[in-house]
């Protein structure tokens, strides 16, 4: 319940880690890096036959800090630990999550009727945080929740799906969808916390593989700036 309930926070924007950080980074060039992983690892495994052959070609010289195998090595670590990272999102981020990424495109989809399912998906979420007899206009609450939503808010819009009666109208009624916002941008936070110990491996593994598959490009890079002022001078 604490989780549900919090007074805003600056640090609310960063964490915990949420599934939605997670998405962005499924929708970069990231995921691409498993496609390397067979030709990598074949280098790997014969990696005296790529030294001499890869040395053959090498024309900045002596690397600044790594020889030719040993930027192998960092990019297959690299693109293992994203295809880790990636395995770990598939398995256990909301189908939300994944499908829509952040929470304007889910609760734009659901305001334009696209995902009629989510209204019983939200009422079997907040079932026990706001029984049926606490759900109204009528009813108070000046709590806010996952510090950006008002608990009132909440508690009216849900009205407008406390059953299946209540269902169908919002589903036939853009205007009632509308009104039901408030619980639709909570039942994506809530869904984007979910399993945070997860999401926290699962992003740091993402992170930290793009960051060692860049190393040898890094240094390729300060390589070359190197020799360029060496030719200046």
């Amino acid at each position: 319940m604490s989780t549900v309930f919090r007074e805003p926070c600056y640090f609310d924007r960063f964490w915990p880690l949420r599934w939605s950080f997670c998405a962005r980074l499924t929708r970069t060039r990231l995921p691409q890096l498993v496609g390397l992983l067979p030709l990598l690892g074949y280098i790997v495994l014969f990696g005296d036959v790529f030294q001499d052959a890869i040395l053959k070609f090498t024309v900045l010289g002596e690397g600044m800090w790594l020889t030719p195998l040993q930027r192998v090595y960092l990019l297959y670590g690299g693109s293992v630990l994203v295809a880790l990272g990636l395995l770990i999102y598939w398995i256990f981020c909301p189908t939300q999550i994944r499908e829509f990424g952040d929470r304007n495109s889910y609760v734009r989809s659901i305001v334009e009727g696209l995902k009629p399912e989510e209204f019983r998906s939200i009422l079997e979420n907040f079932g026990s945080v706001f029984p049926k007899n606490e759900i109204g206009d009528n009813i108070s609450g000046d709590r806010i929740m996952f510090g950006i939503i008002g608990e009132h808010d909440v508690r009216k819009s849900m009205s407008y799906f406390h059953n299946g009666r209540a269902i169908s109208q919002t589903v036939a009624n853009k205007r009632r969808r509308e009104e039901a916002v408030a619980a639709i941008v909570a039942n994506f936070e809530l869904l984007d916390r979910q399993r945070a110990g997860r999401c926290f491996f699962s992003f740091s593994l993402l992170v930290t593989g793009g960051l060692i598959f860049l190393i040898p490009s890094i240094e390729v890079f300060l390589r070359v700036i190197s020799r360029m002022i060496n030719l200046q001078l």
